[in-house]
């Protein structure tokens, strides 16, 4: 096992499927999830897989041997990596998957268009599977799904996806490449822009009252020493 785990150019994995789900957040950062589904040629492949399934826990790097897609397909700042590796028999008997899912940071760029509208942009460029030109490729097989938050309004995208869009779920299927662009608005309640609004005012005198206290101590003075003043 040792001299196999080790000796990578035996293997020749064969990707059959790889998909990439991104649930966006108020807040414009996302959830990822990507899954790989391949399969094993030969029980040399099949004993190193299952080999790792028994270690319990394994690194990103441990899995990257079985797929040239298995791996951060989001730049800039991720977090909290969960790996799920399994045997896929319903596929195939002799496939099997690895999920990849992790927290990204500013998947979507956020602008305020008023105080109860945010304006959202699909932040293309962190997508490692565009090129200098920001175009976006996907191959056979490859599919990219972006699940929008429900309240989103106005929604733009860019290459249609045709039957891929249902509701506040759009799918990209390939082959395709092209440009992306996705766009969509979230208008806040009047309630909670009340509700931020006195936040913002409570945390404004928390981090200014000791000039709050200086006027008022300033404002004591002022008034003691007119007191004090002898009517003429």
């Amino acid at each position: 096992m040792a001299i196999v785990l080790l000796s990578p150019g035996v293997f020749a994995y064969l990707d059959q499927s790889f998909a990439v789900t991104v649930k966006v957040g108020n807040d414009g950062n996302a959830k990822i999830t990507e899954k790989t589904v391949f399969f094993l040629e030969n029980e040399e492949e099949k004993k190193a897989f299952d080999y790792y399934l028994g270690l319990g826990k394994t690194t990103l790097f441990d899995w990257q041997r079985f797929s040239k897609n298995i791996k951060y397909h989001f730049s800039g700042s991720v977090s909290d990596l969960r790996i799920v590796a399994t045997r896929e028999f319903l596929v195939h008997p002799n496939a099997a998957s690895v999920t990849l899912e992790y927290d990204a940071d500013n998947v979507m760029l956020l602008e305020g268009i008023s105080s109860r509208i945010t304006k959202y942009r699909f932040n293309t460029p962190l997508i490692s599977l565009t090129s200098a030109k920001g175009e976006i490729s996907l191959g056979n097989a490859m599919s990219f799904t972006l699940e929008l938050p429900d309240d989103a309004d106005a929604i733009k995208v860019s290459p249609d996806p045709g039957v891929g869009r249902r509701e506040k779920t759009i799918t990209w299927t390939g082959p395709i490449f092209g440009v992306w662009d996705v766009e969509f608005i979230r208008e806040g309640s009047l309630s909670s822009e009340v509700n931020a609004f006195f936040a913002q005012t409570v945390e404004n005198l928390r981090h200014n009252y000791l000039w709050i206290l200086l006027v008022l101590f300033a404002l004591l003075l002022v008034a003691k020493v007119i007191q004090q003043k002898p009517q003429e």
